[in-house]
């Protein structure tokens, strides 16, 4: 995983990199900080904006690391010790 994870993010650039569940829908993004070169936010659509400030406002509706593993189908999956 942390291989394909790092072929994406330098195939992007070092950009945002979306992230989906099972079902095709985003979850939320993955943002190399070591790299981020990024001067401004990525360009948003509308819905895509206004679902974002939705989620600012409510931060008491977030979910934990595990539940977003649970999520994505990777509940059972254990990083690889540095």
């Amino acid at each position: 995983m942390h291989r394909l994870l790092t072929k994406e993010v330098e195939q992007r650039g070092y950009k945002p990199v979306p992230v989906t569940d099972d079902a095709g829908q985003m979850v939320g993004y993955y943002v190399p900080w070591f790299r981020s070169t990024a001067q401004v936010s990525p360009k948003l659509s509308p819905e895509r904006r206004a679902e974002l400030d939705r989620r600012l406002d409510n931060l008491e509706d977030s979910i934990s690391y595990e539940e977003m593993m649970k999520r994505l189908g990777l509940a059972d999956h254990r990083p690889p010790k540095q």
